[in-house]
């Protein structure tokens, strides 16, 4: 016999109020729910805030380095063993010296063979001799003179000799002749000796104080004003509103001509680089104080030569200005980072993506994750495929362009399909918004773009070079801090140029400072700008140029 459960509603008194049960059941299910959905809505901003404050602590108080810790026991994504990797057998044992310190205990240590002796080499040796007076050569038995039988040395320092600063000045003698002069042609014939023309009219400025206001500013990022309290202290009170003029009036007059036949040589390469970080100039027409602006940066790709590396300032970030500055770009491939900036450059340009950005992405989902369960975190694993194509660059750099093409294909192309899997897979299950999701979601969107690399043995899997290129302005930015002007902002851009090419060729920016100002204001007399004249003189005098004197290149030792 079957039970009859009945169907009409259960209805009960409340507070004199007849009250349906099963309506009032109803209703707090979706309070729970609603409930249920905003606790997990909070919980996710919560962890959201939480891995704020971790990474804004990383970023204060941790270590920059992004050098891993945490390896996986996943076999097909595992990290290379360290001691395999380090090890080499063909390395000879370093010695060992004894050294006994005063509580007779013996403490071993590496000694370094040689260098010292490779830290001093090519500079300039003065040698002071010690020698004794003539009294104190006499001998106390025979008391006859003492020869010299030998001579040692007993150690080597290093001296610094401090900036010294000096007038120099100028004087031009003027040869006439004295028959003429007899003969009433007084001025017919005269001579005068050729002088230098001035750097800047009516200034006391020369390429050698020039250059180093420039060296100071822009190489070891001494701003302005303590320069001038520096050169106080050897005597010479120089404003640095004149060292400002200084800097803008030669980087407009001379360094503008061989900014601009270096950016036509960048054109004809088939690869370049880009990048841009922020700069505030303070006084912009139609613009806040606060806000901010760009120094861009193009530069040759690692494997062609030789190296150019140019900063251009712009007031925004818009796609426009490279779109712009690479007008005429006639070659295929930019490595840059994930902008979107960059996508509109052209249509016959391909844009190689950037693993050290995306590697970042997924160190920053590690770094929120609890110390103990970072090894075997998904984020981890994003990780490790980095990694392991980082490790394969760095066996193949040696190779050639064809070669590290066809290896790529045999040793990375798997990585990078296992590591297409795998972020396919996880996106399904990473939220969106959380550390992770960013980093699977930067991947996936920037794939074409990451893998990209297989295709030339000649592109990077990375934009390090770019960010290399670009540290030295932060790094001084972060002493000068902003900009006055705009046109202060487009002298450093044009410096910054002159200043990264010359050592990314192997020149002492000093040194070749000195010799390009002293150069250019002859070459800038020669006729205006553009000239066939000009532009084979400047051709000379580009960082790359055999005919550069050897007192601007940097030693080799």
């Amino acid at each position: 016999m079957k039970t009859q459960i009945a169907t009409t509603p259960v209805t009960i008194e409340y507070e004199n109020q007849i009250i349906n049960a099963q309506e009032v059941i109803e209703d707090l299910k979706k309070i729970i729910e609603r409930k249920d959905t905003e606790i997990t809505e909070l919980r996710r901003q919560i962890d959201w805030f939480i891995a704020q404050i971790k990474k804004n602590n990383k970023r204060i108080f941790g270590q920059s380095s992004e050098k891993t810790e945490y390896v996986s026991g996943v076999e097909a994504i595992s990290l290379f063993n360290e001691v395999e990797r380090e090890a080499d057998l063909n390395q000879p044992e370093p010695e060992i010296e004894e050294v006994i310190i005063p509580e007779h205990t013996i403490i071993k240590h590496k000694k370094q063979v040689g260098q010292r002796d490779k830290m001093l080499e090519g500079l300039e040796v003065e040698t002071t001799e010690y020698v004794l007076n003539e009294d104190e050569r006499i001998c106390e038995i025979h008391h006859c003179e003492m020869p010299i039988i030998g001579k040692e040395v007993v150690r080597r320092e290093i001296e610094i000799i401090p900036a010294k600063v000096s007038v120099k000045e100028l004087v031009r003698y003027a040869y006439g002749c004295r028959p003429c002069e007899t003969e009433g042609l007084y001025g017919a014939n005269i001579a005068k000796a050729v002088v230098p023309p001035a750097l800047i009219p009516n200034s006391v400025a020369s390429p050698s104080a020039v250059a180093y206001v420039m060296y100071e500013k822009y190489v070891i990022a001494v701003p302005l004003n303590r320069q001038e309290d520096d050169l106080a202290l050897h005597g010479l009170k120089l404003p640095r509103q004149t060292m400002a003029n200084w800097v803008i009036i030669c980087a407009q007059r001379y360094f503008v001509p061989v900014y601009e036949e270096m950016h036509k040589k960048l054109l004809t390469y088939d690869i370049l680089q880009d990048d841009e970080t922020t700069v505030q100039v303070l006084k912009e027409e139609g613009r806040k104080p606060t806000t901010q602006s760009y120094m861009w940066l193009y530069r040759s790709a690692e494997r062609i030569a030789p190296p150019i590396i140019l900063f251009e300032y712009q007031p925004t970030r818009s796609g426009d200005h490279p779109k712009r500055f690479l007008a005429g770009f006639l070659g295929k491939y930019i490595i840059c980072d994930g902008y979107k900036g960059y996508d509109n450059i052209s249509e016959d340009i391909k844009l190689q993506g950037c693993f050290s950005h995306c590697r970042r992405y997924y160190m920053d989902a590690v770094d929120v994750v609890p110390k103990d369960a970072r090894a075997d975190c998904e984020a981890m694993k994003g990780v490790e495929f980095c990694n392991k194509l980082f490790d394969i660059e760095r066996r193949l750099k040696k190779c050639s362009d064809e070669e590290r093409y066809q290896k790529r294909l045999v040793q990375s192309k798997p990585v990078l399909d296992n590591f297409f899997t795998w972020a396919s897979e996880t996106s399904k299950i990473a939220l969106d918004k959380t550390r992770l999701g960013k980093a699977i979601t930067y991947t996936l969107n920037q794939w074409d773009n990451l893998s990209r690399f297989l295709e030339d043995g000649r592109l990077e899997i990375h934009n390090n070079a770019s960010e290399q290129a670009i540290r030295p302005f932060t790094v001084a930015r972060k002493n000068f801090m902003f900009c006055d002007t705009v046109n202060g902002a487009n002298a450093s851009a044009v410096t910054f140029s002159i200043i990264s090419t010359a050592q990314a060729n192997g020149l002492d920016p000093r040194a070749y400072l000195v010799f390009l100002l002293d150069q250019m204001r002859f070459v800038v007399r020669a006729g205006p700008p553009g000239s066939e004249i000009v532009t084979e003189a400047i051709s000379h005098l580009l960082p790359w140029s055999p005919d550069i004197p050897d007192s601007c290149k940097i030693k080799k030792k």
